[in-house]
């Protein structure tokens, strides 16, 4: 077996018992060829075709010399270089240019520059707090059994001492909110106008008195002492005042109270910096 380029002598002997002497000239040309490490994210492209396995793979070409050339590939396929991770939020989150409000598992796909999927997956856990208050006379009474309560004022934003219940009754009139504290997430609610704290209706009757109380249409006030110079207002159980009449004078005044929606209304009277009010239900 000859492996060099050269030249090579043989001798036989012929058929008429002579020596033939047989000279070779060889060149031996050799194949080329050449290997190729490769580690690729999901897939692989070798001369057109898309390998997604790692694995040893081959490609024959010839070369200048018209000899065969074989290229080796040593293919390594890689996991998906995405991830998972996981968020709690209060209220929103934004993914990926997607704003999520909802608790759930999201996926986004990217694309990266070798041409290879990454997917990013988000456990996303949205706390929601619920800041509604449910309202029976002059209680206040938040509508969750969930997180943290505190009660403020709202006309100067401060916590009312001790008021951390789920429920709250307040001493004075005024306007307030509740507080709610679920997971690190804190929320407000609405302010609430209270209007009917100390009103004695006894006491009251004594003062003036509203008839028909209930009433759907028109009332008539009627004071213990004829009004001089009066100030009469209906004000809603949220602080607004609907109705207000100056300047006042008589034994009884009538108001036509149709237009006005069903509820509890605050009759308040102002004589003189004297006030006294009572409450007048509308149906």
């Amino acid at each position: 077996m000859l492996t060099q380029s050269g030249v090579y002598y043989d001798t036989l002997v012929n058929s008429t018992g002579c020596d033939s002497v047989i000279t070779l000239n060889l060149t031996i040309k050799k194949s080329t060829g050449s290997t190729i490490y490769k580690n690729a994210y999901g897939k692989y492209s070798f001369y057109g075709v898309e390998l997604k396995t790692t694995g040893m793979y081959y490609h024959f070409l010839s070369n200048v010399l018209g000899c065969d050339s074989i290229i080796t590939l040593d293919l390594t396929i890689l996991k998906n270089p995405g991830y998972t991770y996981a968020k709690t939020v209060c209220d929103n989150y934004e993914f990926y240019g997607d704003m999520l409000t909802e608790s759930g598992v999201y996926n986004k796909t990217l694309t990266a520059a070798g041409g290879y999927d990454s997917v990013i997956t988000l456990n996303l856990s949205v706390v929601k707090v619920n800041t509604k208050v449910l309202r029976i006379g002059n209680k206040l009474v938040a509508n969750t059994k969930d997180g943290a309560y505190q009660w403020i004022n709202c006309s100067n934003k401060q916590e009312i001492t001790g008021e951390i219940k789920q429920s709250f009754t307040p001493e004075k009139n005024g306007d307030y909110a509740l507080v709610v504290s679920l997971n690190s997430c804190i929320d407000t609610s609405e302010c609430f106008t209270v209007m009917t704290v100390g009103i004695d209706e006894n006491n009251m009757a004594n003062k003036f008195q509203v008839f028909p109380n209930p009433s759907n249409e028109k009332i008539t006030i009627q004071p213990k002492e004829e009004f001089t110079n009066a100030t009469v207002k209906f004000i809603s159980m949220t602080g607004q005042t609907i109705l207000e009449k100056n300047n006042v004078a008589g034994n009884t005044v009538s108001y036509d109270i149709s237009s006005l929606a069903r509820g509890i209304y605050i009759v308040e009277i102002d004589e003189a910096g004297s006030i006294s009010r009572t409450k007048l239900l509308k149906n």
